[in-house]
């Protein structure tokens, strides 16, 4: 057998659900009954693992999927490609905050069809962070940047909750934090569960 036939043998496409079948078998399970988990930072990796785990529900069903968020929050433009993949996807992704969402996933929190937190859990928002230090023209190029996510910020909580401007104003100057039942009245979630 010539090496170039050998190599093609060895080249067979990735299986899906041979890989699947390596999960251990709680996060198969899990995956199986569309639960999907946003439990730490919002970084690189966590945001790739449940844009893939979105997109592979969908691919399998348009039946609703529950995130449970458990989050401090992190990257803004990493937590912006989980609220993409919930918005175009077609299986609804309905939030369930237990524990705290806070920062950006707080801000993934309120982007679901449907809002749930758990009685005891909280929710924050805060201004964007950013620990620059380099050169001032480096610096304020980056601050257009940065003026740039919070707006995208800003504009996802007036369209998702009944914050008032002045609230939201707020969230640029220092931190809010709201418990479950203030959560409701402020249209950040729409049930309380428990």
């Amino acid at each position: 057998m010539s090496k170039k036939t050998k190599n093609k043998k060895e080249e067979k496409p990735i299986d899906p659900l041979r890989q699947l079948r390596r999960l251990p078998p709680l996060d198969l399970l899990l995956l199986g009954t569309r639960n999907v988990f946003l439990n730490g930072v919002v970084n690189q990796q966590s945001s790739l693992q449940l844009v893939k785990e979105l997109t592979y529900l969908d691919i399998l069903s348009p039946d609703p999927i529950v995130m449970r968020i458990n989050s401090p929050g992190g990257s803004i433009v990493d937590g912006i490609s989980i609220i993409d993949a919930m918005q175009y996807i077609n299986a609804p992704v309905i939030t369930l905050i237990s524990g705290y969402a806070c920062s950006m996933g707080a801000l993934i929190s309120v982007c679901g069809v449907k809002r749930l937190i758990t009685r005891k859990s909280i929710w924050m928002i805060h201004p964007p962070v950013s620990g620059m230090g380099d050169y001032f023209s480096f610096i304020k190029d980056r601050m257009v940047f940065i003026n740039h996510l919070e707006k995208i910020g800003l504009d996802i909580l007036s369209k998702h909750t009944k914050m008032t401007k002045k609230e939201i104003k707020q969230s640029l100057h220092g931190e809010l934090w709201y418990n479950a039942k203030q959560c409701q009245r402020k249209k950040i979630v729409d049930k309380i569960m428990g």
